[in-house]
């Protein structure tokens, strides 16, 4: 399945719901601003960058595959999900 960054915004939300954080609380423990936390969750990013995937997932205390895919199982892994902007 293709990469969504809607359906990247719909599981960072409810993770972040989940977890009673605001954006606020998320960006701070993040180090990511709270207007990009908020772009990520409308899906309005055009491109979402591996760090601030990694840095989100780290801050939430999940795997970064549950933000990207809803899945923990690293096997079914797909890198070029996180390649999307890393260049």
């Amino acid at each position: 399945m293709p990469f969504s960054p809607a359906d990247f915004g719909k599981r960072l939300r409810r993770i972040r719901r989940a977890k009673d954080l605001t954006q606020q609380e998320l960006g701070k423990r993040a180090d990511i601003h709270y207007t990009t936390i908020s772009r990520l969750e409308a899906g309005d990013a055009t491109q979402i960058y591996a760090d601030t995937v990694v840095r989100l997932a780290e801050a939430l205390g999940v795997n970064p595959d549950s933000l990207l895919r809803g899945e923990d199982n690293e096997g079914d892994f797909e890198p070029a999900a996180v390649a999307l902007a890393s260049a």
